[in-house]
């Protein structure tokens, strides 16, 4: 599913998304009752499916592991809080794991397209719930956006061995976006 996208529904797609991640982010600390940090930044985040479950089976009612490199340049810069750049990335990577876990999707290609999907439906779901009626090309947009960021990447890390530097450019050129 391509949908054409202007630089300014762009920025508006990245908007409902980190909305939706901070609905979700305060749901998902209320039904595992999480007092602490919601995700903590480390640089030793874990790197497999069972590393992940792990560290979610650890980390009730504690943060979470996320990984915290690799956390400029990227579509949440748009966001309407350019500071919390790294922050809205930790968060969306915090829901990502989620998916992977709650789920049961390992981290091949096709675990990672598994993972789009669920957490197409979690974003979605959430972006409804906040925004009420809202028309279904904007949540299409989103769930564009979030197909790049997923499987985009993963495409390109499968086809080239290494993570996309700059995450932003790669979604801007990824879906044509046009000014």
């Amino acid at each position: 599913m391509t949908v054409a996208m202007t630089y300014s529904q762009l920025k508006v797609a990245v908007r409902d998304i980190v909305e939706a991640l901070e609905v979700w982010e305060k749901s998902y600390r209320v039904t595992l009752g999480i007092t602490a940090d919601t995700f903590e930044p480390t640089g030793n985040a874990p790197q497999t499916k069972e590393g992940v479950s792990e560290a979610f089976k650890a980390a009730q009612r504690h943060s979470m592991p996320v990984f915290d490199g690799g956390c400029d340049k990227t579509i949440f810069s748009l966001a309407h809080d350019k500071d919390r750049e790294g922050e809205y990335n930790q968060l969306f990577r915090l829901q990502h794991d989620f998916c992977h876990h709650f789920f049961d999707c390992d981290f091949s290609y096709d675990g990672e397209i598994s993972t789009f999907m669920a957490q197409s439906l979690v974003i979605g779901r959430a972006i409804r719930g906040f925004k009420g009626f809202i028309s279904q090309s904007r949540i299409n947009r989103a769930r564009t956006l979030l197909r790049c960021e997923i499987v985009g990447q993963a495409e390109y890390y499968r086809d080239t061995g290494n993570f996309v530097d700059d995450q932003l450019q790669f979604t801007l050129d990824y879906l044509g976006v046009t000014e």
